[in-house]
């Protein structure tokens, strides 16, 4: 079981955050989403990247300021051949997961969404986690089958500005006339819901049969995943940013910010 946590910016939601925020009262069609996890392990591709080590004692201040001992980790620019600019992992080197696990892992989240992510942040744990606040995905307990929480995370950096901004309507079109949510954690709220239909609906574009084959309910939450169709085209393209290779190319990155000594 993988637990969620989220906290982001609304700056490009002009919705008031009760709307957003409140306990959903649909029921969970799944206790949880971890059956989709080997068809996107499976189907969506490794992208090919290089990791360089920062050799310099500095760290990006937006790490420093969410971790305990900035001595404890190394800082890589994670350059993925699908986007000119690197991302930056700030890796704690008591993490079981390696740069390379972490860094194959993300690849497979597509360019359109993955260039919404500002850094990636990683620390040892028992279990596997992570929030998103601001752009920023910091992962406890990251391993080598993580895609479905990386994908929930990055949907989180996607709504602050990847998807026109129609303020969801179609979203909460889709949940009214649906009969439930994806799983339990996406009862939490509209937030969690959306990060989780998100994910549902990437295995429904990607992997052969679509998520029908793997959940005859999927049913019951199908005019949701029509939405998240409908905003992965990116305001009326024709291709889709929750596809590899047919997203948009990588045109944008969040800024790191400032830079400072460990």
């Amino acid at each position: 079981m993988r637990y969620y946590t989220a906290a982001f910016l609304f700056s490009s939601l002009a919705l008031a955050q009760d709307k957003w925020q409140t306990r959903l009262t649909k029921p969970a069609i799944h206790p949880n989403l971890d059956f989709v996890e080997q068809g996107l392990q499976v189907n969506l591709p490794e992208i090919s990247f290089t990791a360089t080590k920062w050799n310099n004692n500095l760290i990006p201040k937006e790490c420093k300021d969410r971790v305990g001992n900035a001595n404890d980790f190394d800082i890589y620019d994670i350059r993925y051949y699908d986007c000119g600019d690197p991302w930056v992992l700030c890796h704690n080197r008591n993490s079981a997961a390696s740069v390379d696990t972490i860094a194959r892992q993300f690849s497979k989240v597509p360019i359109g969404m993955r260039q919404w992510v500002r850094v990636l942040i990683d620390v040892p744990s028992t279990g596997t986690s992570a929030y998103n606040s601001g752009g920023t995905i910091y992962i406890s307990g990251a391993n080598g089958r993580m895609i479905s929480v990386l994908l929930h995370e990055t949907a989180h950096s996607t709504m602050q500005g990847g998807f026109p901004n129609d303020n969801f309507n179609d979203l909460f079109s889709g949940y009214d006339k649906d009969v439930g949510v994806p799983d339990s954690y996406a009862q939490t709220n509209m937030i969690e819901n959306l990060a989780q239909v998100t994910v549902v609906t990437i295995f429904d574009l990607n992997v052969p049969g679509g998520i029908a084959k793997v959940d005859p309910d999927s049913w019951k939450m199908q005019n949701q995943i029509n939405a998240m169709k409908k905003y992965g085209k990116m305001g009326g393209s024709t291709t889709s940013l929750h596809i590899p290779g047919q997203d948009k190319p990588c045109v944008r990155h969040f800024q790191l910010g400032d830079i400072v000594s460990k």
